[in-house]
């Protein structure tokens, strides 16, 4: 086996290269739908002209913390953009709504898990905050479901119309 054949070990140690193809799929909806949820919530305060001050204390990523503290308008229009992704991964997802719709806000918990580990003094409420995520999450396969009805509907569509 040369070099340029290796299989990288990230890949290796979840086995994923022996996986199916869906199951590959579905592991990259998962992780791009945390990405983007978190992205889409953090984004707005890089733009504020006066930043929020550092919220409780957070030690892992401030700019996450920051987040919880912009502006009610700015935090509605990142509410608003993330069931807009909820929705489009709904449409162009394959993976079952109740494990992509969730996973929007999957990087959360994790970041705020690493944030009290790593000594964050906002995190004295934890079970509540995970609680919180959780029920936050289940909002979110509202979307993805209505995408994924929506999708349904158009290939119907197109099916009746095409024949």
């Amino acid at each position: 086996m040369n070099e340029s054949s290796q299989i990288p070990p990230i890949i290796e140690q979840c086995n994923l290269h022996k996986k199916s193809f869906a199951t590959q799929r579905l592991f990259v909806e998962i992780i791009l739908a945390a990405i983007v949820g978190i992205t889409v919530c953090v984004l707005p305060v890089l733009f504020l002209k006066e930043r929020p001050p550092n919220y409780e204390g957070v030690v892992f990523l401030p700019i996450v913390g920051e987040s919880s503290e912009m502006p009610d308008s700015l935090q509605h229009l990142s509410l608003g953009i993330t069931l807009a992704v909820g929705l489009a991964l709904g449409i162009f997802g394959r993976g079952p709504i109740w494990l992509i719709g969730p996973a929007v806000v999957f990087a959360f918990p994790i970041w705020s898990l690493i944030d009290g580990l790593a000594g964050g003094g906002g995190h004295d409420l934890w079970p509540f905050e995970m609680l919180a995520y959780g029920v936050w999450s289940l909002i979110y396969i509202i979307p993805t479901g209505i995408g994924r009805l929506t999708k349904r509907w158009w290939i119907k569509r197109k099916l009746v119309h095409s024949s």
